[in-house]
């Protein structure tokens, strides 16, 4: 039996037509698009940030936006670095997302994204917006972490954020500087510790002490060590207001006093910034400080030296190697050891009784 011409071209197109859909479907699904993990953020949002909040490992930090400033609320609101802030931020807008590595409820706890077991929970508050949740998890593959937002299941491989990028200690956000001279300009130091008042001079053969006697001879580079302390001074931790008592109180309060120039600081001049230079002014000569200090006692849990500087509204927590020679060092150690007049001179005999 003969098929027409017609039949003929219709049965090819039918197999065309097969063969095709076959082959749409044994494709790969196309890859979505990148989009942005936190909305809210996009468009300047980070910018208008209220809030962020860190928790993990137990400890909890809150930063806040107060008039275009950062403040760590969670320590009585100490000034933060604004600049730290604003790359913590810019790090979550950048965060770009396709399809979910994992949607399962179970799967949360063993990549570290669920609300219990994430290694840090980043809480979000943009001014006009509900806050946003990003739970942060362990490290995956090629640098990435695994992330989730509140309210849903998806979890996310992304790179660019880690947990060390968003630690929970106020000293990572913070200046910790609590006493900074250029040492070439400090010239006297006053120590008043529990052992004995300490008055350090420096004069034209170097560091020594006042009130030194015919006979003392000082150990000028221990005296210079012990000055260089109290001119270079960071804090671990900021543990509140002026009112804060230590865990250990002192029977008196141990005071040092410093005066010299703070370090000079490097200016670009505003032409050369527009211009694309790199040209810098002569280093500023700064006004000479005096730094009064008040060490009230020990936080022991921490090997804290609880201290309060005169003029800051704040109580410090600083690591006690730091503190300890400043706290502890008596005058005879900066002092070479007396000699014994009834010594023996070397070489020689001791009398025939």
């Amino acid at each position: 039996m003969k098929l027409n011409t017609g039949m003929l071209i219709g049965l090819a197109a039918a197999q065309l037509a097969l063969a095709y859909g076959v082959w749409e479907m044994s494709k790969p699904p196309a890859a979505l698009a990148a989009r942005p993990l936190i909305s809210v953020l996009q468009g300047g949002g980070a910018a208008n940030v209220a809030e962020l909040e860190i928790s993990g490992g137990g400890e909890m930090l809150k930063l806040v936006n107060q008039q275009n400033t950062w403040v760590a609320a969670s320590a009585s609101n100490y000034p933060a670095r604004d600049d730290k802030v604003k790359e913590a931020l810019e790090k979550l807008q950048k965060l770009q997302v396709r399809e979910p590595v994992a949607a399962s409820v179970g799967s949360q706890a063993s990549l570290k994204v669920s609300a219990k077991d994430a290694e840090r929970v980043l809480k979000l508050t943009v001014s006009g917006q509900a806050p946003v949740t990003l739970y942060l998890g362990k490290s995956g593959s090629g640098g990435k972490n695994f992330v989730r937002l509140e309210g849903s299941d998806d979890v996310y491989e992304v790179k660019g954020v880690a947990s060390w990028n968003y630690p929970t200690t106020v000293s990572s956000w913070v200046d910790t500087t609590l006493v900074k001279l250029d040492f070439d300009t400090v010239k006297e130091v006053r120590i008043e510790n529990e052992k004995n008042p300490l008055h350090l001079l420096k004069d034209a053969s170097g560091w020594t002490l006042a009130g030194v006697s015919a006979g003392e001879t000082v150990k000028k580079s221990e005296v210079e060590s012990l000055a260089r302390k109290a001119a270079d001074i960071s804090f671990a931790d900021v543990l509140g207001g002026a009112d804060v008592k230590p865990q250990t109180p002192f029977p008196r309060p141990i005071t040092a006093v410093v005066t010299g120039k703070p370090p000079k600081k490097e200016e670009k001049k505003e032409e050369a910034v527009k211009l694309g230079e790199d040209k810098k002014e002569e280093p500023k000569e700064e006004p000479e400080k005096t730094y009064s200090l008040k060490i009230l006692g020990k936080n022991d849990a921490k090997n804290q030296y609880v201290v309060q500087v005169e003029g800051i509204p704040y109580t410090f927590g600083v690591s006690d190697w730091l503190l300890k020679p400043l706290v502890e060092r008596e005058r005879k150690e900066l002092l070479e050891a007396p000699k014994d007049a009834s010594a023996t001179p070397a070489g020689s005999s001791a009398p025939a009784p």
